[in-house]
């Protein structure tokens, strides 16, 4: 076992706190904490790893973004901001996945998508980014689409100096300690 993985998007974000003492436990035995909200509950997820700075989190599906909205909407701007403050972390790692479930619109997916992956990755950086997948969810809600397919869009965003990073290293060093997983 190498984390925990909690479906937080569910929940109140006033019941965020109430995780800190788990996260700290979590922390001490070297786990990471895999975080799978809703964009809008990002600046709560900030709050509670502000409280628990030593836990690595991993924020599942690029913290699902409002990809139809498009990066440059109110709600896209929120989601870069909040994305920009957990960069800010230097164990913050961002995973890069599921945006097709969170899109209705292919003309809209096909035309924000790679803002938001670019986002992320350019904020964070590469060294803290891995390649996800959302299936069977990806697959089948929103969108859709083939896993091949968001890998080819991933990898022309990032460039091919980052993909290797991306693509396995860095989800090698944070998961299995592998320190030069390339």
């Amino acid at each position: 076992m190498v984390g925990v993985r909690h479906l937080l998007q569910d929940l109140p974000t006033e019941q965020f706190p109430r995780f800190a003492p788990g996260l700290g436990a979590l922390a001490s035995r070297h786990l990471r904490f895999d975080a799978c909200v809703r964009h809008g509950q990002l600046p709560a997820l900030v709050s509670l790893l502000e409280r628990v700075p030593e836990v690595t989190v991993v924020l599942d599906h690029l913290g699902t973004p409002p990809v139809d909205a498009g990066i440059a909407s109110p709600a896209g701007r929120r989601w870069a901001a909040a994305i920009t403050a957990l960069a800010e972390r230097p164990s913050t790692v961002v995973k890069v996945s599921g945006l097709t479930a969170e899109s209705a619109d292919r003309e809209a997916f096909d035309r924000h998508a790679d803002d938001f992956i670019a986002h992320a990755v350019d904020a964070v950086g590469a060294d803290r980014c891995v390649l996800g997948r959302d299936w069977p969810v990806s697959a089948r809600f929103g969108v859709g689409g083939r896993f091949a397919i968001w890998v080819d869009r991933v990898r022309r965003v990032v460039g091919e100096g980052a993909w290797p990073l991306v693509a396995a290293a860095t989800a090698r060093r944070v998961y299995l300690g592998e320190e030069d997983a390339r």
